[in-house]
């Protein structure tokens, strides 16, 4: 502990190059999944952007008492710095102010789908210049008072249009049950669109969409967006009731009038027929025809890893996983 107090009283910067270690070690720590899974999003997206001050930390110490980091070797290290600083600017900051002040985001209203699930219906200008694909998803900022400060990643749950955008929210913590009751006319901040979960990525002419719980979003977005024909789309939802069914009669309707196939496995994780039905035995038994067909998949982190597990068992190549996990 002696030679530790003397190295820092001796090195220039080097308690920075402590902290920013312990701040390194606390977000990779958190980043493991039995960890952050413990984690309220709030909480972990907090810890998390402590990495920008980390950085700052030891980059300092590194500046000042790096041996190596001398002369040309110096300012190199200095642009490297300085291009990763001016992109996260520009990701985290321009651009989602550029996307505001061109497209004027803003609540139009919020409709109750399900007790706990809500549907915010967002407008702007010039929406179909944001390029969006049913399936991406958009990280959202509320201006409210409490909830300025907090970036949320949400997928669409509709296909986007000129009129507005579609994200649908459960109640899961403190902020998601505070959007819950968004009053209309509320601003908002959008970074996106992200992701390539969507009809495009797709190589064969049939799917199979497979949800658990919230994860029918981006899969109703999906389906929206899928050419219709009888028989391309099977869309199996698991859910532990009826009453927490989102979008029954918007998937009802898709399904009719694009041929798709709608199957409901309800009941919870001890319920042997809703279990069976998500082996490879059962979904064969559900969509004879599945090697053959696209599978994409959203739900749980726990589901969607045994589904993968399954899916390759069953020799299906070409498989598409949403893990909704914040």
């Amino acid at each position: 502990m002696e030679q530790t107090w003397s190295f820092i009283r001796s090195y220039p910067w080097l308690l920075a190059a402590y902290v920013a270690f312990g701040l390194f070690t606390m977000i990779g720590l958190t980043s493991i999944r039995a960890v952050k899974g413990r984690l309220r999003y709030e909480t972990w997206y907090h810890l998390h952007l402590y990495a920008y001050l980390a950085a700052a930390l030891a980059f300092a110490h590194q500046i000042t008492a790096g041996a190596d980091l001398t002369g040309p070797a110096g300012w190199f290290w200095i642009a490297l710095y300085g291009t990763a600083l001016a992109t996260a600017v520009w990701g985290r900051l321009l651009r989602p102010l550029r996307l505001t002040l061109r497209h004027g985001f803003r609540v139009g209203r919020v409709v109750q789908e399900a007790p706990g699930v809500s549907s915010i219906h967002i407008v702007g200008r010039r929406l179909r210049g944001l390029n969006a694909r049913p399936g991406q998803f958009f990280r959202f900022r509320f201006l409210t008072g409490g909830g300025w400060w907090q970036a949320h990643p949400f997928s669409l749950s509709a296909a986007p249009s000129a009129d507005g955008l579609r994200v649908t929210v459960k109640a899961l913590g403190d902020h998601t049950r505070d959007l819950q009751t968004l009053p209309a006319g509320t601003r908002v901040i959008m970074e996106g669109p992200y992701g390539d979960f969507t009809a495009g990525s797709r190589v064969n002419d049939k799917v199979v969409l497979v949800a658990a719980g919230i994860g029918i979003t981006p899969i109703r977005a999906l389906l929206e967006d899928l050419p219709p024909g009888e028989a391309r789309a099977v869309v199996i939802y698991r859910a532990r009731t009826e009453h927490e069914i989102v979008f029954a009669r918007e998937l009802e309707e898709l399904a009719y009038t694009r041929g798709a196939r709608l199957v409901y496995l309800l009941g919870d994780d001890r319920d042997p027929h809703a279990r069976e039905a998500l082996t490879p035995r059962g979904l064969r038994g559900l969509v004879p025809d599945i090697t053959d067909r696209d599978a994409f998949v959203c739900g749980p982190p726990g589901l969607v890893r045994h589904l993968r597990g399954v899916l390759g068992t069953l020799g299906v190549r070409n498989v598409h996983l949403d893990p909704f996990e914040l």
